[in-house]
């Protein structure tokens, strides 16, 4: 089994037009990829024993334009939780979260269309030796091991860039990465910094996520494997966290009546 974020589910168009998240807003900001990148390396003041972990829990949002079926008027993120055991069994579950208005309002009365908050939507099961993932070794602590790592899932996925890939080809290897894996604090930096490093990326702002946490933009570019699509990194200077990224469309869904520059999903990691 390979986990790999979904982006957009589209079967054929429908007559009504998909609601979307409101991009994430931005403030100037002081950081450059060259201010980032300096003070991410520069030694820890105080190092943290923080191991990567098996397993990962994430909230999120994708854009699913099903056939016969209408639109959703409404946001409902879902929260995925997926464990992952040394005898590779573990299991996958989906959860509903609150349904919202684009600006992250809640909407109360729930709609009808809505799923209950809390409930499972979708639920996997395997038994030892039936999980197989696209990351069966612990990611490294390293810049040059966490490079090769996120180079070696690029390399099984096609394209021609693998030999230099760009920042959004290691931001889409790395968001597949934290579907599975926990990482810990060297592991998150070194991920960071890989992308940082790229070449082609730039600091869009400051922000505040999905999750209420301030946090700097980086603005990734289309890759190969994802033309169409424009991914955003949201981290933390002052913990070097990952907090979340989002996927907009470059040119729009004129038959869904998605606007260029649209969010089509999202993803938060807590």
């Amino acid at each position: 089994m390979i986990l790999a974020l979904i982006t957009l589910a589209v079967v054929r168009p429908a007559p009504a037009a998909a609601v979307t998240p409101d991009r994430l807003p931005l403030a100037p900001t002081s950081w450059t990829v060259e201010t980032l990148s300096e003070e991410l390396m520069a030694p820890a003041l105080t190092p943290s024993p923080s191991h990567s972990r098996r397993g990962a829990e994430w909230e999120g949002w994708f854009v699913q334009l099903e056939q016969d079926s209408p639109s959703a008027a409404f946001i409902q993120p879902q929260r995925t939780e997926f464990e992952w055991n040394e005898d590779d069994s573990g299991a996958s579950r989906s959860i509903a979260g609150p349904p919202m208005s684009p600006d992250g309002t809640p909407i109360e009365p729930i709609p009808e269309a809505a799923a209950r908050p809390g409930s499972v939507l979708y639920e996997d099961h395997w038994a030892p030796g039936e999980l197989v993932t696209p990351f069966p070794v612990a990611p490294p602590d390293d810049v040059e091991g966490m490079r090769a790592y996120l180079k070696a899932f690029l390399k099984t996925q096609g394209g021609t860039r693998v030999d230099a890939p760009s920042a959004g080809d290691y931001l889409l290897a790395l968001t597949s990465l934290l579907q599975v894996w926990t990482l810990g604090d060297s592991a998150q930096r070194a991920a960071i910094e890989v992308v940082l490093s790229a070449g082609d990326v730039t600091v869009a702002g400051e922000t505040t996520d999905r999750a209420a946490r301030p946090g700097v933009v980086l603005n990734t570019e289309p890759t190969e494997l994802q033309p169409d699509y424009r991914t955003r990194l949201i981290i933390a200077p002052e913990s070097w966290r990952i907090l979340a990224v989002e996927t907009n469309t470059v040119h729009g869904l004129p038959d869904f009546g998605i606007a260029a520059g649209a969010v089509t999903d999202y993803s938060i990691w807590r």
